[in-house]
């Protein structure tokens, strides 16, 4: 009963951000490749609460694309293509060990090899190999430098590419809220927590408002990762986006987020622009940081056992 009392004042006391949003027509909508779902596109206006992130600002207004989202995080078999990793069993767990360049790199070489447009670029470069400061191992796979790099650290982002890319910080947040933009009502969630009428109910995680439905966290993971899709997806079919490993994200990190700031986040954070925001949480970490509103941020040239990516492609 006491435990029952915690998690219920715990999603009571979650109160989250009020959104208005123009969404297109799901009937038109391209059915996605296999592994991804397809999330339709919208215009998220953000009203703060003192739970918020900051992602969703008030009075920031943020374009969501139409975009194929990958349903899980990059595997060890699918980064071993283009990168370069020592990670060559349990193939279906999530690569990590990657730094932000790494998951760039693989992002741009996956682009070209499937004949799409990349989107990141160098001095007007689009192909990683031509990057200064790329490095390739015996095997022909390609990683990104091992320390911050100033030319990395200014890379530019073309969003309207239909090449592969890392998800911003606010596409991020809105797939794992599971594309709602207005939190639930106090009444919501205890309805949630009865297993009554839900509503608009906001979830703490990634698909739940309980860890253990969706989460690989400290408190249940036995502090390693497991395969992808072991756990529930949220309502959009995404998987893991709370725990498992931590996702690379494309913006600069910052709470220093206004209602000018563009939707792909802050042009330049103070003289560290070479930090790059990870959201999610991992199972190395508490339930608390595997929520769907907390994100953090480290030097882009950083691999951690514990940190990885997920990728995703605009189709507008």
């Amino acid at each position: 009963m006491k435990k029952f009392a915690i998690g219920m004042c715990a999603a009571i006391a979650l109160v989250l951000f009020a959104g208005c949003e123009t969404t297109g027509n799901a009937a038109n909508l391209p059915a996605a490749p296999d592994g991804f779902v397809t999330i339709k596109g919208t215009t998220v206006s953000g009203a703060l609460s003192d739970y918020d992130t900051n992602v969703f600002r008030d009075g920031r207004k943020i374009t969501i694309p139409t975009m194929y989202v990958s349903d899980h995080e990059v595997t060890r078999s699918e980064y071993a293509v283009y990168g370069t990793t020592s990670q060559t069993s349990n193939t279906d767990y999530p690569v990590s060990n990657v730094n932000w360049y790494d998951a760039v790199v693989y992002c741009n070489l996956r682009s070209m090899a499937e004949g799409f447009t990349p989107c990141y670029s160098i001095s007007a470069e689009t192909d990683p190999k031509n990057w200064p400061g790329i490095q390739i191992d015996a095997n022909g796979k390609y990683k990104g430098p091992d320390k911050s790099n100033d030319a990395w650290n200014k890379m530019e982002f073309n969003i309207k590419a239909d090449g592969y890319r890392l998800l911003t910080n606010a596409e991020w947040e809105y797939c794992a809220r599971g594309g709602k933009t207005a939190g639930g009502t106090v009444l919501g969630i205890m309805s949630a927590i009865s297993g009554g009428d839900t509503g608009p109910t906001t979830e703490t995680y990634a698909g739940s408002i309980f860890y253990n439905d969706v989460c690989w966290c400290s408190q249940n993971s036995g502090k390693s990762a497991h395969p992808v899709k072991a756990k529930k997806a949220n309502k959009l079919g995404l998987y893991d986006m709370s725990g498992n490993v931590w996702e690379w994200c494309w913006d600069y990190y910052s709470y220093n987020i206004t209602k000018s700031t563009p939707s792909t986040g802050p042009v330049v954070y103070s003289s560290e622009a070479g930090s790059r925001v990870f959201r999610g949480g991992s199972y190395d970490y508490k339930d608390d940081s595997c929520t769907d509103q907390h994100f953090s941020g480290s030097g882009a040239a950083g691999r951690f056992a514990d940190r990885g990516f997920r990728i995703c492609r605009t189709i507008e």
